[in-house]
């Protein structure tokens, strides 16, 4: 449920020359790929890093989980897919008030969900690209933040994976 389904503008590639990331992981732009030069485009992928505490600016790894090993297609499950450092993906811009996403665990610091009892709370980026693990009752003042708006189940193949849906309140100050 994210503006960037149907407006292709909220959509960009990143390269991640650090590390390599999971889907879900919230990021910084960083330059697009032009000849320093130059001046003029190599490539229309922009350098990206895990969000830091805080953070503003966001945008969240969504890459399609095809995976670039053999090992990855044929285990096709998105709990072991991740985007390999130094490789393009899909990025795509956190619209505020609009955006709503679905992640598991493994998009949280100390891979733990927020609970029942923290519904209508706020989390914020945490080191790494994650959420933080701990959600706060009062809007923060500054940088993006996500409304814990209910908990869900995820269907993967035959599995219900335990998850959270977030919306997005504010991004790009």
């Amino acid at each position: 449920k994210m503006v960037s389904a149907n407006v292709d503008a909220n959509v960009l590639a990143g390269i991640c020359k650090t590390a390599d990331l999971d889907n879900g992981t919230l990021v910084t732009l960083g330059k697009m790929n032009y000849d320093t030069t130059t001046g003029k485009v190599k490539g229309f992928e922009y350098d990206v890093a895990p969000a830091t505490a805080a953070a503003d600016g966001l945008w969240i790894v969504d890459a399609p989980e095809v995976g670039y090993t053999p090992e990855m297609q044929i285990y096709n499950d998105p709990r072991y897919f991740y985007n390999e450092q130094g490789r393009a993906f899909t990025i795509r811009a956190l619209n505020a008030g609009v955006d709503v996403f679905e992640l598991s665990a493994a998009a949280f610091e100390d891979a733990t969900l927020p609970t029942a009892d923290k519904i209508g709370q706020y989390v914020q980026s945490a080191a790494n690209g994650k959420f933080g693990k701990t959600p706060v009752s009062a809007a923060p003042e500054s940088g993006a933040y996500f409304r814990i708006e209910a908990l869900s189940d995820i269907t993967v193949g035959f599995e219900q994976v335990p998850g959270v849906i977030l919306r997005c309140m504010a991004n790009f100050h």
